[in-house]
């Protein structure tokens, strides 16, 4: 990849977050990718569903309906419109110059005068004088990742040649559409055997309903409700983990061991998975990739005479400390002195990589 071509990082947090929640992580990550890549890099931190000054029992719900739609309905997902909003916007600007967090502002990277000059905004149309490519990667952590899905779905219908990875973060399932079977991971918290121990990971489905011809409106089934980085309910109806855990009773994570993943294997079942998911993988890996239904039509997103799955491409074992709200911790440390965020951004960034570079 050119040095002149830039790569732009949208966090999308989930419900209930804290506003620093993912800073340092976007941060991190930025300066590994322009360090590796030498590709200008910028973040910036997206609430899609509000952050936690906002009604939990609001996010929640929201949450809940975006991970049941069908692939013909995603333009009626809230928190992938939201986020589809702010992406768009920077895609006219020509730049994402700066990560937000809350009511602050960061500068990561560059000015505004010369990022949009180098971008051609204001150039005569048609002009290509001064352009970059670019590249996104959409990164949602619980709920975030489902509106991350949603949003790089839309994205692509509406600018079908830009390039685009979405990874979701201990995010709950939520089907895959067609158009993004090859650019979608999943990460999860694992123990050392690489079995699952993030609850919200087994929350919603890769799978959509059974539908019948001409009727492409059906929801996609699922189960459970989304967790959150923020318990603050007292019922503990599915809110899991959160950044900062509130009164109330919640699944809640175990502690977790260390361990190291390593390079990724193929599966049969078409599903690319790295070396850490071992025994009791099953419920997260035994499920065919992408779309797959007797009578598909990858056009419209609908079938008949058997459920569609729509599973991530890859899926990415993360043997962190901890749980559901911990992913992005640097005071979480393993035995070989590794923190979790040095595990989950070394996870991701070797996925860019593979995919880019």
């Amino acid at each position: 990849m050119a040095n002149e071509e830039r790569i732009e990082l949208y966090l999308l947090a989930g419900v209930g977050t804290a506003p620093y929640f993912m800073r340092e992580f976007g941060q991190t990550l930025a300066a590994l990718l322009m360090q590796e890549s030498g590709c200008q890099t910028e973040a910036e931190l997206l609430f899609p569903y509000g952050d936690w000054s906002c009604l939990l029992r609001k996010q929640l719900l929201e949450v809940w309906h975006d991970i049941r739609l069908p692939f013909a309905q995603l333009d009626r997902s809230i928190g992938g419109l939201s986020a589809l909003q702010r992406i768009e916007e920077g895609l006219r600007a020509g730049s994402v110059e700066e990560i937000r967090v809350g009511s602050e502002t960061e500068i990561l990277a560059g000015n505004e005068a010369e990022l949009r000059a180098r971008n051609g905004v204001g150039m005569p149309a048609g002009s290509k004088a001064g352009r970059t490519e670019k590249r996104i990667v959409l990164l949602g952590h619980s709920g975030g990742g489902t509106a991350a899905l949603h949003a790089a779905a839309l994205l692509k219908e509406r600018n079908p040649g830009l390039q685009a990875l979405v990874i979701q973060i201990g995010s709950p399932r939520s089907p895959v559409p067609p158009a993004l079977s090859g650019s979608v991971a999943y990460c999860f918290a694992c123990r050392p055997g690489g079995t699952g121990k993030d609850p919200v990971c087994r929350l919603g489905s890769w799978r959509q309903q059974r539908w019948r011809s001409g009727n492409a409106g059906a929801g996609a089934g699922g189960t459970g409700m989304t967790g959150g980085e923020v318990d603050r309910t007292g019922s503990g109806t599915g809110v899991t983990g959160g950044e900062e855990g509130r009164a109330g009773s919640s699944t809640g994570t175990s502690e977790g061991e260390e361990g190291r993943a390593g390079s990724s294997t193929g599966t049969s079942e078409g599903s690319s998975v790295h070396s850490g998911a071992g025994e009791g993988m099953e419920e997260l890996v035994n499920i065919p990739a992408g779309p797959s239904a007797r009578g598909y039509d990858s056009e419209t997103g609908t079938g008949f005479g058997s459920p569609v799955y729509g599973k991530p491409g890859i899926m990415i074992p993360l043997p962190i400390v901890g749980g559901h709200r911990d992913y992005f911790r640097t005071r979480l440390v393993d035995a070989a002195g590794r923190t979790n965020l040095e595990h989950t951004t070394a996870a991701v960034w070797s996925y860019i990589r593979e995919s880019w570079f």
